[in-house]
């Protein structure tokens, strides 16, 4: 039974000190018993939970590209929601090209799958853009952005 309410109370522990910036601090604030870390900890989590603004981010972990055999540019990846005990809904990657010269040419943008993603959950995604104001091989770089709903 111990050994159960550690592994329980060890998960609430990373969770919470991934989400709040101030529970990091949890083990020097002199509890001395598992009971007043657990305690701590549910209180930061009852903060979390009542916050209007959610704390975290769903970022991207990951993404390539490559131009398949009809020329259209593919760019895969993969995003990671650490948002304090929010689902993540509607979550898109959007991907803006641009030139040599930093110029704009292009823009795309995929739902990622799943769509809604929750907290402590990753998902893909797959760009596709099949036409630029510049020939799609001439494309020098891109840069990415996730927007998702509450």
């Amino acid at each position: 039974m111990l050994e159960r309410n550690r592994t329980y109370v060890y998960g609430i522990i990373i969770s919470a000190c991934a989400l709040l910036p101030f529970s990091h601090s949890i083990s020097a604030q002199g509890q001395k018993t598992l009971e007043d870390t657990l305690e701590k900890v549910q209180e930061y989590v009852q903060i979390a939970q009542q916050s209007e603004e959610p704390s975290g981010t769903v970022s991207i972990i990951s993404n390539s590209s490559y131009t398949d055999s009809s020329g259209a540019l593919h760019i895969d990846g993969e995003v990671y929601n650490d948002v304090a005990l929010i689902t993540a809904k509607e979550v898109q990657v959007i991907g803006t090209f641009y030139d040599t010269n930093g110029k704009v040419v292009g823009s795309a943008r995929a739902l990622t799958d799943p769509e809604d993603l929750p907290s402590g959950e990753n998902a893909t995604f797959n760009i596709l853009l099949t036409t630029a104001s510049i020939p799609i091989a001439d494309i020098d770089h891109y840069s990415l952005v996730v927007d998702w709903k509450k």
